[in-house]
């Protein structure tokens, strides 16, 4: 079921999301209600949460700049962490940073839902400062991994705040992670220590560089 859960086909469903959205999924935060993020999540009606899933839109798969239209990204994540994880459904928030987009096809639509500006992507250090602990009294920390945000920002933001509340950016480190651990096992297989192969990235983008600074890592522990 992987394949309709997630990839490809939440791809289609993020390029069609303004169309086909019969229900509201998740909690949009946009530039006309940033200022009330607090109360936002004092009114979320859901009774634990313990994982929140953070995207914004502007770099969805290999689509590029959906805006609104990437909330389609969080809500499979979830639906991957209720699946493996075992996480109850009801205790998964995700959230979309509806903050503008470039896509001229959106902002021509009529039935785009999102805002209609220009892309600009300030309201993270926003979110997270809602996030830490001492302020989110109705969401306690828990983990919040960031997904398909653009490259010129997902570096910034996670040397940023991954010292600061408890996130990580599953584009860069989750693949990374996973990539890593299937050569781990290959090597194995292969009785040849990692330290001892070599390596071709092709692609240089939050997944190739994840790849390889876990490769880099694992290689340095192992020699």
């Amino acid at each position: 079921m992987l394949p309709i859960v997630y990839t490809p086909t939440v791809g289609q469903a993020c390029l069609l999301l303004s169309r086909i959205m019969r229900r509201a999924r998740g909690v949009y935060i946009h530039p006309d209600n940033i200022g009330a993020i607090d109360q936002i999540f004092r009114n979320v009606p859901l009774p634990l949460v313990q994982l929140i899933v953070v995207t914004d839109g502007e770099r969805i798969l290999g689509l590029g700049d959906l805006g609104a239209d990437g909330m389609g990204i969080p809500v499979g994540k979830v639906s991957l962490y209720v699946a493996a994880g075992g996480i109850h459904p009801a205790c998964c928030l995700p959230i979309c940073l509806d903050v503008g987009t470039n896509n001229e096809r959106l902002l021509s639509d009529p039935l785009y839902l999102g805002s209609r500006q220009p892309g600009s992507r300030p309201a993270l250090r926003r979110l997270h400062r809602a996030l830490r602990p001492r302020r989110a009294a109705q969401l306690p920390e828990r983990p919040h991994p960031v997904e398909d945000f653009a490259k010129h920002n997902a570096f910034r933001l996670l040397a940023r705040y991954r010292e600061r509340v408890l996130s990580f950016d599953d584009d860069i480190q989750g693949t990374g992670a996973t990539a890593c651990a299937s050569l781990l096992t290959a090597s194995r297989i292969q009785k040849v220590p990692l330290s001892e192969q070599r390596f071709v990235v092709v692609g240089f983008g939050q997944a190739g560089v994840g790849a390889a600074m876990n490769i880099e890592g694992s290689w340095s522990t192992a020699a």
